[in-house]
């Protein structure tokens, strides 16, 4: 580097530390004239469309985003239902085969009922076929969720019994049930059959 260029930096370096010592006026703010109040004016009632505008869009935003939850519970509602629909006719797919068997079961009932105590060889290993046939079919019946609605001893109830007749008892509490003359079942846990029930009246003092 020549003595001219040497120079050149140096006064250079001396100009811009100059300048960084100088205090940096704010820009002068002019006041406005005659001449730019339209111009102002004009800006000011743009800005006041602009923000008219921003909270429209805003208040739109917002009921889009309460429709949108709307939706999304609607349809949460909707999964839900279906799930259950699903289930339900899973469950009770053969709530038609079961009520069509439920005479077959009172058979058994009545044939187990008039069973003779004793009796010979024969007739007793005919008695233990007929049991134990019973006993699996009931097993196969439960499987499918078949139970039978519970009844002497309890409180009459309309949603699980029909009552048959009511008795006056001394024995038993007003409306509670003496005997059974027909068994009721349930299906999982909606009734497919009531209960025939003879039911205690009012207690005989």
């Amino acid at each position: 580097m020549n003595e001219n260029s040497k120079k050149k930096v140096e006064d250079l370096k001396k100009m811009l530390e100059g300048k960084k010592g100088q205090k940096q006026e704010p820009p002068e703010t002019k006041a406005p004239t005659e001449e730019t109040l339209p111009e102002l004016k004009e800006l000011t009632d743009k800005l006041a469309v602009l923000e008219e505008e921003a909270k429209k869009y805003e208040e739109e935003a917002k009921q889009n985003h309460e429709k949108l939850l709307r939706a999304l519970a609607d349809f949460d509602n909707y999964k839900k239902r279906v799930a259950r629909d699903h289930e339900d006719r899973a469950k009770y797919a053969h709530e038609l085969l079961v009520k069509e068997l439920l005479p077959v079961l009172d058979d058994f009932d009545r044939i187990l009922e008039h069973l003779p105590a004793e009796s010979s060889p024969a007739i007793q290993s005919l008695i233990e076929g007929v049991e134990l046939t019973h006993r699996h079919f009931m097993t196969v019946m439960k499987k499918l969720g078949l139970h039978a609605v519970e009844t002497i001893g309890k409180k009459f109830d309309p949603h699980f019994h029909e009552a048959l007749s009511q008795i006056p008892s001394k024995e038993h509490e007003e409306g509670n049930i003496i005997s059974s003359e027909r068994k009721g079942y349930l299906l999982h846990d909606r009734l497919i059959r009531p209960a025939l029930v003879v039911v205690a009246g009012p207690k005989v003092h």
